[in-house]
């Protein structure tokens, strides 16, 4: 049996409607939109940290709470990647908070909550080129930045040329354009 093929807005209103087909519009729309929601997560939070998974299900809690509120069912992608954000910049404050204690209490690898946290044990020269990368991430213009989280988090080409609405070439494209910014990002920053 192929799978329905359906619209933005079909699976909004059918996600509105809610019940079974409701749920159901809901899987075919995180299906659809979460590899970019996860890569613009992922880009705001260092690696190796559980925060992009988490943002990413808050965003998809959040956006199908709000549903009616969503004016253009067309405009969906733009609306999960400003929720997004928005959560991104909230657990961002929250994690430089926490940071900013821990740094005062004195921590070493131990986060409050008794976990390791093996950006906390890491040789500060590591932090330092951790820093730096996450840094030069962060200048990247956002189409570049998703490419390159889309490529080294193993998403599939064809998928990830679809999740931003290029051509496969055209994804190559932007993904060289992205790793000759960010070399250039860094490597100004090695000179400074």
């Amino acid at each position: 049996m192929s799978p329905v093929l359906t619209t933005e807005r079909d699976d909004v209103e059918t996600a509105r409607a809610g019940g079974t087909r409701g749920a159901e519009a809901c899987a075919r729309l995180f299906d659809r939109h979460a590899p970019l929601v996860l890569a613009l997560c992922r880009g705001r939070f260092p690696a190796g940290s559980g925060e992009p998974d988490d943002a990413l299900q808050e965003t998809f809690i959040r956006a199908f709470a709000m549903l009616d509120r969503l004016d253009q069912p067309e405009g969906i992608r733009g609306w999960l990647l400003a929720i997004a954000g928005r959560i991104c910049a909230e657990r961002d404050r929250a994690r430089r908070r926490r940071s900013m204690h821990e740094h005062a209490a004195g921590g070493h690898g131990i986060s409050p909550n008794g976990r390791h946290d093996p950006r906390m044990a890491m040789s500060p020269d590591c932090r330092e080129q951790h820093a730096r990368l996450d840094r030069a991430l962060q200048r990247l213009p956002e189409p570049l930045r998703l490419a390159l989280h889309l490529h080294y988090h193993d998403i599939d080409p064809d998928a990830a040329a679809r999740t931003l609405g290029l051509s496969r070439s055209a994804y190559y494209k932007r993904l060289a354009q992205a790793r000759d910014r960010l070399a250039a990002l860094l490597m100004g920053a090695a000179l400074t």
